[in-house]
Parts: C-alpha cells; sequence; structure tokens
C-alpha cells in the first residue's frame, strides 16, 4: 500500500465507515443526519444537509442544575445551551467551579472558558471528580487503557499526570473510600489508589461482555 492522499477529516465525521463512491470520493458516516463526502482531488469536505444529533451519551447533576451532552458536543444546562467543543462527547462532569466535557477528539474541553484544556492522544469516555488533601482533582478514563488525573488551580485545569491502567479502553470510572474503579471494555475492574496511583486489585472477567459504566 503506498499513501496517495491524506485530509484532516471536519469534527463532524463518525471515522469507523467509508465507502468509496468513485475512485475520487468517499461517502463517510457522521455524528449526525447524514454522511459526508470527502472529494479527495479537491479535499473538500461536503456536509450539506447535515443536522447534529440529539442523542445524550452523558448526564450529570451538580448544584441543582443537570447537564447533558451527547454526539454532537452541545452541552446543555437544564435544557439550555452552554456551547461545546461540538464533537462527541461521552462525559461531563463539574470539578469545583470548572466544568469539563470530552469524548471522540481525546480534548478535555473546559466548557466556561470555551477553551480546549488538555489533548490526549486517545478518545476518552468518562471522568469523575475526587478530593484529595483538600484539593478538588479530576480522574479522566480513556480508551487508551489510561487514567489522566488533574487538580484545579485558581478556577484552572491543571494536568497533574497519566497511569496506565488497563490494556484495553476504560468505559466507566467511580470514586470509593481512597481508591478508583475502572470498567474496561474486556470486562476487567481495575481499582487504583489515589495517593500512588498504583493498581492495588484487578478482577479479570468481571462481566462477561463489554463493561460500559459503574458507580
Amino acid at each position: 500500500l503506498v499513501e496517495w492522499k491524506r485530509s484532516e477529516y471536519p469534527k463532524e465525521i463518525w471515522a469507523r465507515s467509508a465507502e468509496f463512491q468513485r475512485r475520487d470520493k468517499i461517502y463517510f458516516a457522521t455524528f449526525g443526519s447524514t454522511f459526508a463526502i470527502w472529494d479527495i482531488a479537491r479535499n473538500h469536505w461536503d456536509l450539506e444537509g447535515f443536522v447534529p444529533s440529539a442523542s445524550l451519551n452523558s448526564v450529570y447533576a451538580a448544584e441543582g442544575v443537570i447537564y447533558s451532552i451527547g454526539d454532537a458536543g452541545l452541552l446543555k444546562a437544564d435544557g439550555k445551551d452552554m456551547g461545546g467543543p461540538q464533537s462527541l462527547c461521552n462525559f461531563v462532569v463539574k470539578t469545583g467551579p470548572v466544568l469539563v466535557c470530552g469524548g471522540q477528539t481525546g480534548q478535555v474541553f473546559d466548557v466556561l472558558k470555551n477553551r480546549v484544556a488538555y489533548a490526549h492522544h486517545a478518545p476518552l469516555n468518562c471522568g469523575v471528580n475526587f478530593k484529595l488533601d483538600g484539593e478538588q482533582r479530576l480522574a479522566v478514563g480513556s480508551y487508551s487503557g489510561d487514567i489522566i488525573i488533574f487538580k484545579v488551580n485558581d478556577r484552572h485545569l491543571e494536568f497533574v499526570s497519566c497511569h496506565k491502567i488497563h490494556e484495553n479502553a476504560i468505559k466507566g470510572i467511580s470514586l470509593h473510600g481512597n481508591c478508583l474503579y475502572t470498567g474496561c471494555a474486556d470486562g476487567e475492574i481495575g481499582v487504583t489508589d489515589i495517593r500512588s496511583y498504583e493498581v492495588v486489585n484487578k478482577i479479570t472477567h468481571a462481566h462477561e461482555g463489554i463493561l460500559n459504566d459503574l458507580c
């Protein structure tokens, strides 16, 4: 195989399904109402008729407000639009004064500041907040099997560290006591200490199929 052409696809593209229509055009699935067409020769993406999906992937309650987000990457608070990254998001969570979401692009998005706070090399699936020595923290689970740790510093989200926990995608994350519990796509559960970030236990085959969440 020899590379012929390359393009950065728009955030509306769901790059898991593609079909050649002709030698110079490829049809792609999207996160919305219709497909997209990439004209290879002109390097042009046609999204005519595209309407963002109304589906939801995550709902989160904080301080009496219900936040929700989904395939369109448009965050809502009690049904009212708050903006967002406008690409598929799998989670939304409030950590102290910081409201974040993330998903397909691997970006942790600070909604209130309308900016990317951090970019991971793989998509993101889930997040949970916790406190360590009175300091607000956030743990994010990724497709790469990593948990990414952040802290809130002067109303900003600050990267702390990244730790490999599983060999497959982390699909769900929760806190109990002093440990983070992570559910993996291969059915494994991991237990990680929040001080050392050492894995203290693993339960293989905890679920017969994909483990999508735990709480």
